[in-house]
């Protein structure tokens, strides 16, 4: 019977040690638990008190627009600000922009894929008109300028990018250097 009780009381022994760190650590989850309840509620309140803010925001936006129509001055519209005050910055897609050959020998085709992008890297269409300084030899060769009515029509979105695609044609001989540089300059 000796042989029989010793695992009995081992096991029994192992039991009690186990329930006693079980309950430390139920008592440690439970003071976690009390921590990030805390926590949340604090947040909580954080983000209760940013909607209030964003809400008078908003009225005193929407007053002063009201006002700046009383007086006959040119008011941007709610979702026209939305968006542009989201804009960080506009990049040129560098592997879908290239100069390809055109059907006659005296040009070539400017392919140039430019995005507007947010703080997050987001591509935002957004209407600004673009001037475009194209450089070759540290010469500026050309000048063009495109209204944001004439990039709204070269919007496209895809897989790997969205942005503004425009096919500009170039003369040959204005391409004295083979590699190029462009200067986009956008004006809202």
């Amino acid at each position: 019977m000796d042989d029989f009780m010793k695992p009995l009381w081992i096991i029994l022994i192992l039991s009690l040690l186990a329930g006693c760190s079980t309950r430390k650590q139920t008592e440690l989850l439970e003071a976690r638990l009390r921590d990030q309840q805390e926590m949340m509620t604090q947040l909580s309140e954080q983000l209760e008190r940013s909607k209030n803010e964003l809400s008078i925001a908003r009225q005193e936006s929407q007053d002063l627009r009201s006002q700046l129509i009383a007086s006959g001055k040119p008011v941007l519209q709610p979702e026209q600000s939305a968006v542009l005050y989201r804009l960080a910055g506009v990049q040129v897609d560098e592997l879908q922009s290239a100069i390809l050959p055109a059907s006659s020998g005296d040009h070539k085709i400017l392919n140039l894929v430019l995005t507007p992008l947010d703080q997050y890297r987001q591509p935002l269409k957004i209407p600004f008109d673009v001037t475009l300084e194209i450089s070759a030899s540290e010469e500026i060769v050309e000048t063009l300028n495109i209204t944001s009515k004439d990039l709204a029509d070269n919007w496209s979105t895809g897989w790997i990018t969205s942005g503004y695609v425009l096919q500009l044609p170039i003369e040959t001989r204005k391409l004295l250097s083979p590699q190029i540089r462009i200067s986009v300059t956008c004006n809202t």
